[in-house]
C-alpha cells in the first residue's frame, strides 16, 4: 500500500469516494441533503484541484486504485490562544472492503507526521455528530469531544 499526497490528475478518482462519504451524512440528517449535480459536474473536481494546493490531501493506493483518503490542513487560530496553529483533519474515508487493514492508521500517521514537522500540537477532527461509527473511531484514537455545534431546525423566534 502506498501513502502519498494526491496528484491533480488523480482528483477525478476521488470524487466518487467523497460522494459516498457525504451520502452517509445525508442519511444521518435531513440538513445534509446533497446536490447530486454538484458531484456529476466539474464543480467539485475543480474545487478539489484548487483545494489540494493548500491542503494535505493524502491518499492510500493499492494496485493503482485509490482505496482511501484523508484531508487535513494547518489553520491559524485566533490570537487570544497560546496554540497559534491548529492541525485540522477534515475528512477520512476508506472504501468499505479495505477497512480494518491498516489504511486508515497509515493515513492518520502520515498527517500526524506533517503536523509534527510543523510543530502543531493542537489537533482537531471534524465529523458528523450522528455518525456513531466515526465518533467511536476517533475516540479509540485518543481524540475527545471538544466543541459542540447546535442547529435550530426551525426559527420559532419570530
Amino acid at each position: 500500500m502506498e501513502i502519498r499526497k494526491i496528484k491533480e490528475n488523480e482528483v477525478e478518482q476521488l470524487v466518487p469516494l467523497m460522494q459516498i462519504l457525504f451520502s452517509k451524512w445525508e442519511e444521518l440528517d435531513r440538513y445534509d441533503k446533497l446536490d447530486q449535480k454538484y458531484f456529476r459536474g466539474e464543480t467539485h473536481t475543480n474545487f478539489l484541484k484548487e483545494h489540494i494546493k493548500k491542503s494535505n490531501l493524502i491518499i492510500a493506493v493499492e494496485n493503482k486504485e485509490i482505496i482511501g483518503f484523508i484531508d487535513a490542513e494547518i489553520k491559524e487560530r485566533p490570537k487570544l490562544y497560546q496554540n497559534k496553529k491548529e492541525g485540522q483533519i477534515n475528512l477520512l474515508y476508506i472504501k468499505e472492503e479495505h477497512r480494518s487493514k491498516g489504511a486508515g492508521k497509515k493515513l492518520i500517521e502520515e498527517v500526524l507526521n506533517i503536523f509534527k514537522e510543523n510543530n502543531i500540537t493542537f489537533i482537531t477532527v471534524n465529523t458528523h455528530a450522528r455518525d456513531k461509527e466515526a465518533n467511536e473511531f476517533w475516540e479509540k484514537r485518543s481524540f475527545r469531544k471538544y466543541n459542540i455545534q447546535y442547529i435550530m431546525e426551525e426559527n420559532k423566534n419570530g
